[in-house]
C-alpha cells in the first residue's frame, strides 16, 4: 500500500488560522456564479498573519481584506500543486451550485402550480380555483412568477398596489367583508383591525 506524501506547502493550507478563508472561498464558489474576489473578515491578528504568509505579503492585510481569487489560486497551486477548487473541496467538502439548485426548485414549484391549475378537481371547485391555481393567485394579487425572466413581460402583468396618497394601501378590498360597515377611506390601520368588533 502506497501512501502519498503531502506537498511541502500543504501544512500552510491546513493551518487553523486560514480556516475562515477556506470557508468563505467554499461558500463563494458554491454560489454557482462567477467569482473574482473574496471579501474576508473580520480577521484577528493570527488570521491576518496566516493570510499574509499564504499570499506572500510584506505587511499584514486589513482586518476585512478583499482577496483576488486569481492570487489565491496562484498561492494554492504554488504550495500544493492543486487548484483552489480541489484544495477547498479537500479541506471543507464538495462544492455546491446554489444557483442551479434555486432554478431547479423554482421549476419544481412552477410545475406543481401548472399541475394544480390543470387538475380537474381543482378546476371544478370555485373556492379552490381562487386560491390554489396560478390564475387564481394572480387574480388575488399574489405573484407566483418567481421564475419569470426579467424582460419577459410576465412580471409586468402581475397586479400591483400603489400608494396614491389617498386611502390605506394595506386595506382589504371592498368586497372582502360583505355586510359589514367599511371604515372611512382615510382611516388608520387600527380601525381595520377593529372592524366587526
Amino acid at each position: 500500500m502506497t501512501h502519498t506524501e503531502p506537498a511541502p506547502g500543504e501544512s500552510t493550507l491546513r493551518r487553523p488560522a486560514v480556516g475562515p478563508l477556506w470557508h468563505t472561498v467554499h461558500s463563494r464558489l458554491s454560489s454557482g456564479r462567477p467569482v473574482t474576489r473574496v471579501r474576508l473578515g473580520p480577521l484577528d491578528e493570527a488570521q491576518r498573519e496566516a493570510l499574509a504568509d499564504l499570499l506572500g505579503l510584506d505587511r499584514l492585510p486589513d482586518p476585512r481584506p478583499s482577496a483576488s481569487l486569481t492570487r489565491l489560486e496562484e498561492a494554492v497551486t504554488e504550495l500544493s500543486g492543486s487548484s483552489i477548487r480541489e484544495a477547498v473541496t479537500e479541506l471543507i467538502g464538495p462544492l455546491n451550485d446554489r444557483a442551479t439548485e434555486r432554478r431547479r426548485k423554482e421549476d419544481e414549484r412552477a410545475g406543481l402550480w401548472a399541475w394544480m391549475d390543470s387538475h380537474a378537481t381543482v378546476r371544478a371547485q370555485p373556492a379552490l380555483t381562487s386560491s390554489c391555481t396560478v390564475s387564481g393567485r394572480r387574480r388575488a394579487g399574489a405573484s407566483v412568477l418567481t421564475s419569470a425572466k426579467p424582460g419577459s413581460g410576465l412580471r409586468d402583468r402581475a397586479p400591483r398596489r400603489t400608494v396614491t396618497g389617498r386611502g390605506n394601501p394595506r386595506a382589504p378590498p371592498a368586497d372582502c367583508f360583505p355586510g359589514l360597515p367599511r371604515p372611512a377611506r382615510d382611516s388608520s390601520p387600527e380601525s381595520w383591525r377593529n372592524l366587526g368588533s
